[in-house]
């Protein structure tokens, strides 16, 4: 299953697994560079494999690096533990009236998607540091370093606001205020509900 964060997943860019060698990481990073040409191709396809270059000798560089690869690896532990908690928060959840959902739940929900946040934020900002040094030590020919840069700039930027937007949606925007707990709230909006609909059926005539 593809996840959000697959992306920054060094391993599975290589193809390797996460206990390989470094040999064998050198190995697979040769594999997959060998079949990347930016000549003769259309500009956007270009800079997809400029990018894809660059993360490749990212990866090399950060998993040859037992210290950078600690780093790494602890980060990936924290990601996959956060998401893990996460999803099987969700799973419990799945299938119950929101009334049904206790106020327990509702925090313990929002410290996981909380905790996931966190995580893939530092897993990314890992994964792009390595990328930006990645691209100041290219050497690509047709592509300079300076254009590197700027792309890997606007897809960070991108990625940033993408993750910005989607926690905007997955907010827990709760107003506390007047309310001794969710359930209260959630009763509150149900006779709202309810005394709108009676209004409306009122209005034109609905028996």
């Amino acid at each position: 299953m593809t996840t959000d964060w697959d992306q920054y997943n060094l391993y599975r860019m290589l193809e390797v697994e996460p206990d390989a060698t470094v040999d064998e990481i050198q190995e697979a990073h040769q594999r997959l560079t060998s079949t990347m040409d930016l000549d003769g191709k259309p500009d956007e396809q270009k800079r997809s494999a400029a990018i894809a270059s660059v993360a490749a000798n990212a990866a090399l560089d950060m998993l040859s690096d037992e210290g950078s690869r600690n780093d790494y690896d602890e980060k990936m532990k924290e990601m996959q533990k956060a998401a893990s908690a996460k999803e099987k928060i969700e799973a419990r959840r799945r299938g119950k009236l929101q009334e049904q959902q206790s106020i327990e739940e509702d925090e313990k929900l929002k410290d996981a998607v909380l905790r996931y946040e966190t995580a893939k934020t530092a897993l990314a900002d890992l994964y792009y540091e390595r990328l930006f040094k990645a691209a100041r030590n290219s050497r690509l020919g047709t592509v300079t370093p300076e254009k590197l840069l700027e792309w890997l700039s606007s897809e960070r930027a991108e990625s940033m606001r993408k993750a910005e937007a989607k926690g905007r949606r997955t907010s827990f925007g709760i107003d506390w205020e007047g309310f001794t707990s969710v359930q209260d709230m959630r009763k509150k909006r149900a006779e709202e509900t309810v005394r709108i609909v009676q209004e409306l059926a009122g209005r034109f005539g609905i028996p």
